[in-house]
């Protein structure tokens, strides 16, 4: 058995669904077909915008970031992954930031554990923001994604599950700046 992956050092494997989820949490054509995080059908309720991980600190969205070597490692052109002593954050393998050209938090990218739940987490997140836009896509490949979608009108928040023949079901989440 290999070791386990730290957090911020995906597997290979991984590395495209990463890459495919931060390239997509930013397409406007789906966000304006997104429903708006609500209590009811009328009450919209406001989504999170700031996490607060131990030992980084607090990051938010629309807000500068902090680079804390070590604990942020520049991965790509304004993406960066928080990593972990012990390798990971509470239930996740990895937290993904995107910045602009101003170092502002544009995007939160959360790389679930393997085995955590998708429809657990859509019914968790639906008790605080509401009956949310879900949609399933298949790619040409034959990988299927399911995703959930909350949106007000800063805030664009996205839980998915991705599953490709032959590999178990991976779930990420993304937080998205929508102010700008």
């Amino acid at each position: 058995m290999s070791p386990r992956p730290r957090a911020g050092t995906p597997t290979r494997g991984f590395i495209g669904l990463l890459l495919a989820l931060v390239a997509c949490s930013t397409r406007r054509d789906e966000a304006e077909s997104a429903r708006p995080a609500t209590d009811s059908a009328t009450t919209p309720r406001a989504i999170f915008r700031e996490i607060d991980i131990r030992p980084f600190g607090k990051v938010t969205l629309g807000a500068p970031f902090a680079q804390r070597a070590p604990t942020a490692v520049a991965i790509g052109p304004g993406v960066f992954a928080l990593v972990a002593d012990d390798g990971h954050f509470a239930n996740t393998d990895s937290i993904l930031v995107r910045v602009d050209g101003e170092n502002r938090v544009r995007a939160l990218v959360f790389i679930y554990q393997a085995g955590t739940e998708y429809d657990a987490g859509v019914t968790e997140y639906q008790g605080s923001l509401g009956i949310p836009a879900s949609r399933t896509l298949v790619d040409s490949a034959g990988g299927k994604l399911d995703r959930a979608v909350w949106e007000d009108e800063r805030t664009r928040f996205e839980l998915a599950r991705f599953v490709a023949a032959g590999t178990p079901p991976r779930v990420a989440s993304t937080l998205l700046d929508r102010s700008r």
